[in-house]
Order: C-alpha cells, then structure tokens, then sequence
C-alpha cells in the first residue's frame, strides 16, 4: 500500500492538475467579453492567481478595448455612446462628444485609440479615426470603399480594406499596412477572401488572421515583411479574434455548433506548418455561458 501511495505522489508531481485557466496558466491582458446568463461584461485574466476578473462596471458593451498602461477602458454601450472607464473608478464617464452610433471596433494604443467611423452611418463607406488621449478627432485614412479592424504599432496602422462595395459576392476584405510617416500604404495579403488582422507578435515580425481563404474562418501566421501565410487552424468551424501573447502562444475563439470557447495554441511563434491535435480550450469561469470577443492589450 504504501508503495502505491509513493507512486501516486511521483505521478502527480510529474503531471499536476490543469487549473483553473488552463494547464499552461493564463497570460497577462487578456480581455474577453462574456455573458452570465443575465449580461455581458469584460472579464480581466489575473495571471498570479490563474484566474478571471469580472468588470461589474462595463455592462452590455457592444465594443470595449483596453489600454493596458491607463488602465483606461473604453467603449460603446448598448445606447451607441462612447464611455470611458477608469480601472477602479465606481461607474463609467459618458464621452459627450460622441452620442451617435456611427462607430465601431474601437482598439486602443499607447497614445490613444483608433475606431471606424462609418460615413452617414453606412458600412459600405468607412473611414479609420484616431482618438488621443484627450479624446480629440483626427481622421486617419479614408481610401475608396471602406476599411475596418484597425490595428495600430508605432508609426504603422493595420486595416483591413475592402475591395468593392456593391454587388461583391464574395465580399474580398484584403489586409493592408499604412507608414503614416511616409503616407505609404501596401496590400500584405492576397487571399481574394474576407481576412482581417487582429493581433501583432511583439517583435512585429508576424501578425495573426482570420480567413475564410479555405470556406470556413480559419487562422494564420502573416509575416509582414515577405506575405508569407503559415495555416495554423483548419476545419468545418469559425475561428476568430486571434491573440498572441508573450510566451508565442495563439489564443482565440472556437465557433462549432455546439457553442464559442476560449482555446489555446502554444508555440504559433516557430510553426512552419498545421498543427494536428495540440489546440486546447481554456477553461473559463462556471458563470460564463457565452463569449464573443478577446484582446491582448500590449
């Protein structure tokens, strides 16, 4: 018996168990947005204790980013107002300037936030604005048709632009890089698909798609220099809103019919090709019955 319960123990200090936020433990900015059966809200991974922060403040939002050096949340409530959110203040601030609801896909950066504005309140005509931090308006690109998922890293802005605006079938959503010192602007992928870029690695050598290049919204690896598209995620499925964090792992949302989970991919930094079977979900709190949205702020 004892013998038995030496090896029990030897077996566990070799595979403990997973926790609560995964086996590999959650990483640092990572915001989703889920429902607990009454409301949304933004959850906060807290990464010392493996665990999730409920953002009671912020209920209902139809687009939320954060930015991780203010501690500064903003988004646009269910009435189509713009607010502000200061990590530990007692209820949002209503942004005075910004009562109609004619934005979208607000994403935040280290000076300031990026949003779409659409034209007369049609998507079909867009154009990306940028906020700083003061909230002043600047429109920052406005090319023909319309352009959306705007991603901002130093002095180089990510959109996605698309093609045409009337009668596309398919719609063909290409991803596009902007020096908005020099004013060059350059196509990065040609897919001929709907593809937007959602998260960019912290070298800025590889940013993370989502395509439906091959029928479903699969993901991928884009370097940003050659266009080369490494195929990370493939299947009958909708996978969207991929994230990278620190340590080279892809987390994202899984679609199947049977509902949208949290997963994780280790190591998307090195893969020269699909992995088979080493996607994993991550395991979310009991309440969370939905989610729909996830960041890693940077």
């Amino acid at each position: 018996m004892k013998k038995q319960i030496r090896l029990l123990f030897a077996l566990i200090a070799l595979h403990p168990p997973a926790m609560a936020g995964g086996s590999a433990g959650l990483p640092d900015r990572l915001l989703i947005i889920g429902f607990d059966g009454e409301n949304w809200y933004p959850y906060l991974s807290q990464p010392l204790e493996n665990s999730w922060r409920k953002i009671t403040a912020i209920h209902n939002p139809v687009s939320v980013t954060q930015q991780t050096g203010s501690g500064r949340f903003l988004f646009k409530g269910s009435d189509g107002r713009l607010y502000e959110y200061m990590d530990g203040d007692t209820a949002p601030k209503l942004l005075q300037d910004f009562d109609s609801g004619s934005f979208t896909q607000l994403r935040a950066f280290d000076d300031g936030f990026l949003m779409v504005e659409l034209v007369d309140g049609k998507s079909s005509d867009a154009r990306l604005v940028t906020l700083g931090n003061d909230y002043s308006r600047t429109p920052l690109l406005r090319q023909d048709s319309a352009q959306f998922h705007p991603l901002r890293r130093g002095n180089r802005l990510y959109y996605s632009h698309v093609s045409c605006r009337l009668e596309c079938e398919p719609l063909i959503q290409e991803i596009w890089v902007k020096n908005l010192v020099t004013g060059h602007a350059r196509q990065l992928t040609l897919l001929n698909a709907t593809s937007y870029l959602h998260s960019l690695d912290r070298s800025g050598r590889y940013g993370y798609i989502s395509s439906n290049a091959n029928g479903y919204y699969n993901l991928a690896r884009l370097d940003l220099s050659t266009g080369e598209v490494v195929w990370l995620t493939s299947g009958r499925r909708t996978d969207s809103y991929p994230a990278v964090a620190d340590d080279g792992a892809l987390y994202f949302l899984r679609r199947t019919p049977k509902g949208t989970r949290l997963m994780r991919l280790a190591h998307a930094q090195g893969r020269s090709e699909m992995p088979l079977d080493d996607v994993e979900a991550v395991p979310l709190p009991e309440e969370i019955q939905k989610v729909r949205y996830l960041e890693i702020s940077r």
